[in-house]
């Protein structure tokens, strides 16, 4: 089952409304199903948990509460980081989660997610269910014993949030930044001495616990109260980091020397964000005041529903065509969800005090030239990654011109314009 099935099951009338598959008529001879949805995200993050309350909902009114799913709180079954693996062995049916986080067991998943200088999320979408996107990466996670669909993405994204201003390339040098996956491999190139963000990336720094308990003894009383945090840069250092499981520990913007004692600095001067809403639930302008955008990382982040392709199998089809329906409608929803409120935030973000910075070009240029070697470098190790690359970035290119002839010139356009009569 490929694209095709995916969108000729799920109907955009589906999709739209839900309307397409009569709940009464499939509850007739039905069987009761219970599953469990196992979320890689706090609640915290609610668009991002949300989506998986928008497919279990479908599914329950689709079949007359025949078919329930239950979804569970990140970490119940087990932390975000170990989700591939618990479906894979059947000790939950579904999971939700960014594939990202699965870069070491094999960087190929990360086109299943975001990648650097990759698609966004409207030629993501093309990629993955009209182009061979959906059918790649379903090739690739059938060893997990996994199906793979898309379920929500987050757009364009911002940067990083960093203490240190970086105003050219030079500026990344010795830049202690909490990042993970291809996304470190390339910054690597650049001279950033990169620091695991943890196995669920953006959701697994909001969690306070965590940063809590690595905690400096001095500072931890401070963290008790985030919001007793400023927005100038000296007290940031003593905010609680709202995404990390490791506390942002902010940094002077000239302090590549170590501190007085002696002693050598383990916290970041800088973390990975994601888009502007996001960001501002887990309170990162609290971490640092320099928001640099946009994301070369990740032009957009696909969020991804797994399910143990056994439970699958012994679904009915009609109930196989609900959960498909079931998905592309959430995914449909929570990619507009981030596109209509992103904004709003990236507003409240600046009256909050981050002061927003284009990431310079020379930084741009540096990292997209890293970006090839290190793409050269996995594929020449990896024949199945290289035909994911090769192909996901085919796509991308041959997209390029007719985006940057319409939307770009336009969006340039408008900008402009607004610009001038504001």
């Amino acid at each position: 089952m490929q694209r095709r099935s995916f969108l000729k099951q799920a109907g955009l009338g589906a999709v739209a409304t839900g309307a397409a598959i009569s709940a009464p008529a499939l509850a007739q001879d039905s069987p009761s199903i219970s599953w469990r949805l196992a979320s890689g995200f706090p609640a915290a993050l609610d668009l991002r948990f949300g989506a998986g309350e928008i497919f279990r909902k479908f599914v329950s009114d689709a079949t007359g509460g025949k078919f329930s799913i239950r979804q569970l709180a990140d970490g119940e079954i087990a932390p975000a980081a170990e989700l591939m693996d618990a479906v894979g062995a059947a000790k939950v049916e579904c999971a939700h989660v960014s594939s990202g986080i699965y870069f070491a067991k094999n960087p190929a998943f990360c086109f299943d997610s975001a990648v650097p200088f990759g698609l966004d999320a409207g030629q993501m979408n093309a990629w993955m269910l009209e182009g061979d996107g959906l059918r790649l990466t379903r090739e690739l996670f059938k060893a997990q014993k996994i199906i793979n669909f898309p379920l929500g993405n987050t757009g364009s994204q911002m940067g990083l949030w960093s203490n240190r201003e970086i105003k050219r390339a030079t500026d990344l040098k010795d830049l202690r930044m909490r990042v993970d996956g291809l996304a470190a491999q390339v910054l690597a190139h650049l001279g950033v001495a990169t620091q695991q963000a943890g196995a669920a990336a953006q959701a697994e720094e909001g969690k306070g616990a965590e940063a809590a308990k690595e905690a400096k003894p001095a500072e931890a009383t401070k963290e008790a109260k985030p919001a007793e945090a400023t927005k100038d840069a000296k007290d940031a250092k003593d905010a609680k980091p709202a995404e990390g499981a490791k506390p942002v520990d902010a940094a002077k913007p000239a302090d590549n020397a170590k501190p007085a004692d002696g002693a050598a600095r383990t916290g970041p001067d800088a973390v990975a964000g994601a888009g502007a809403y996001d960001d501002g639930k887990l309170g990162l302008n609290k971490t640092a005041k320099f928001y640099y955008g946009p994301s070369w990382w990740a032009a957009s982040e696909q969020l991804s529903l797994y399910i143990n392709e056994e439970a699958w199998a012994k679904l009915p089809k009609h109930y196989q065509a609900v959960l498909e329906a079931a998905a592309l409608a959430a995914h449909t929803r929570t990619t507009a969800a981030y596109a209509a409120r992103n904004p709003a935030a990236l507003a409240q973000l600046v009256a909050a005090g981050a002061q927003v910075r284009a990431l310079p070009r020379s930084v741009m240029d540096a990292a997209f030239e890293a970006s090839l070697q290190v793409y050269k470098d996995l594929s020449e190790k990896d024949p199945k990654f290289k035909a994911i690359h090769d192909n996901y970035m085919g796509f991308r290119d041959s997209a390029m011109p007719w985006f940057r002839l319409t939307r770009g010139a336009y969006d340039q356009y408008l900008g402009v314009a607004l610009s001038a009569r504001s």
